[in-house]
């Protein structure tokens, strides 16, 4: 749900917390980048549900805000991330 996603843009605070990824799909899967956007390669794949860890974040010229998560490493699209608890 909508009203469940953060805005990681303004909370700086929630950076090292858990998340889960929350695509609004429940057989959905969020890809992982080697760096942030979507021009970069893919290096996996969460499904709806997976808890990850979010390390740091930036945004990008287009607006999005991207996440960097642990485990597996790499970047995700923050939009499609929940706040866990």
């Amino acid at each position: 749900p909508d009203e469940q996603k953060d805005d990681l843009r303004s909370q700086d605070e929630q950076t090292g917390e858990p998340y889960i990824v929350c695509t609004g799909n429940p057989t959905g899967n969020l890809r992982v980048r080697v760096a942030p956007g979507t021009s970069a390669a893919e290096a996996a794949l969460l499904t709806e549900g997976a808890l990850i860890t979010v390390l740091d974040k930036q945004g990008q010229e287009d607006g999005s805000t991207w996440a960097k998560v642990q485990a597996p490493a790499g970047w995700v699209n923050a939009r499609f991330l929940c706040k866990q608890g």
